[in-house]
């Protein structure tokens, strides 16, 4: 029932009723699982998926391990970096509140990975403004991953997961009702977004990194949330929503160009040259809410999953305009940056993304890493 529920929420279409239907409904769905959670056979399962030439995968399961990133981890950033796989996982519901069962706040496997798009939980309450929406109480695990540098962030973003009707698992109508709360339903709503992006700009499969910052970027809904990094001042993050809500007509705005854009680009040592970075430029009016997202991949064969780990390359990302720095973010052990600016003036603006640190094997353009870039204006 969990498993035709997650479906549901992806791909129900039912001739019908017009009203019940998945957020990328004209997607082809195949499920995986393990009816006793063997975690060896989620893992293949993803093998099976990924020969069937699948371009997202949601996981919708996972386990407590301390927020210590483990081999589930290693495994699921492969599929991102290795085969171009859009990976989501739950963040888990580990989080005190009212009614849930744990009070750790800890993030689960193998959403600890660093390619992977963890996904937290927030109440919609079915009404059209986004001022009753939050996290409290939702159960939705927030507490980051343990790294050398102690500053990672997960989840990246949360979508709505509480009070959820989608697909039962039935032989008889009613085909759909409430299946209740959790990550597991979230998680699938941003699978979902990312198939309509795909289907709107087929440009973007086989680049998980470009479409997680045009996701990213558009996640305007804040949940109720307070964030970090206001003013270009540091990473633009909260602590339990990430970026926010997810907002897919925000999200195909950015697609589409209408109202901000993005990049992807294979990177390589030489591209930063002897300056060390490489730019992008941008016109923004005066007095427009900014937000840029930068996201890279880890190498797992170069990446130590545990309570020390790091990503393979570090970048930073830097905002000028006319040659003063107008925004930054520079964490150390995150594989994506995030500054959010209110233009002080109309005009060309520079995205500089920098090299902090290089560790792909080697400086030749044998070795290399993948890179998104997203921007929205409002």
């Amino acid at each position: 029932s969990h498993g035709t529920a997650v479906a549901g929420i992806i791909g129900a279409f039912l001739a019908s009723d017009p009203v019940y239907r998945g957020m990328a409904f004209r997607s082809s769905l195949y499920y995986h699982g393990s009816c006793i959670g063997y975690w060896d056979r989620l893992v293949e399962g993803w093998q099976e998926l990924r020969y069937k030439g699948v371009a997202i995968i949601n996981s919708s399961w996972g386990a407590d391990g301390d927020r210590v990133p483990d081999y589930t981890d290693m495994e699921i950033d492969t599929y991102v970096r290795n085969y171009g796989k859009f990976m989501t996982k739950s963040a888990g519901n580990r989080a005190p509140g009212f009614g849930c069962p744990y009070s750790d706040g800890d993030v689960t496997n193998p959403g600890l990975g660093y390619n992977v798009m963890t996904v937290g939980n927030f109440a919609h309450r079915r009404t059209p403004t986004w001022a009753d929406d939050t996290m409290d109480n939702t159960c939705s695990s927030y507490r980051d991953p343990k790294s050398a540098h102690g500053d990672r962030e997960k989840p990246e973003v949360a979508a709505p997961g509480t009070d959820i009707r989608s697909t039962l698992s039935r032989s008889s109508a009613p085909w759909v009702g409430s299946v209740g709360s959790g990550t597991s339903y979230a998680a699938p709503v941003v699978a979902a977004l990312a198939a309509d992006l795909i289907g709107k700009e087929p440009r973007l499969q086989g680049w998980p990194e470009a479409v997680k910052a045009i996701i990213m970027a558009s996640a305007r809904n804040p949940v109720g949330e307070e964030y970090r990094g206001a003013d270009g001042k540091g990473l633009y993050m909260s602590e339990r929503a990430g970026t926010g809500g997810v907002d897919f007509e925000a999200a195909l705005q950015i697609t589409t160009r209408q109202q901000g854009g993005w990049a992807k680009k294979t990177v390589y040592y030489s591209t930063f040259g002897s300056s060390k970075y490489f730019a992008y430029r941008v016109r923004w009016q005066a007095g427009k809410k900014v937000r840029v997202v930068l996201v890279w991949d880890t190498n797992p064969l170069r990446t130590t999953y545990n309570r020390t780990s790091q990503p393979s390359s570090d970048l930073d990302l830097r905002v000028f305009k006319d040659g003063v720095k107008v925004a930054h973010s520079t964490t150390y052990d995150n594989t994506f940056e995030v500054v959010e600016f209110t233009a002080p003036t109309t005009g060309v603006y520079e995205i500089r993304i920098y090299l902090r640190r290089w560790d792909e094997g080697g400086t030749s353009d044998a070795y290399r890493t993948y890179m998104g870039l997203a921007w929205r204006h409002e």
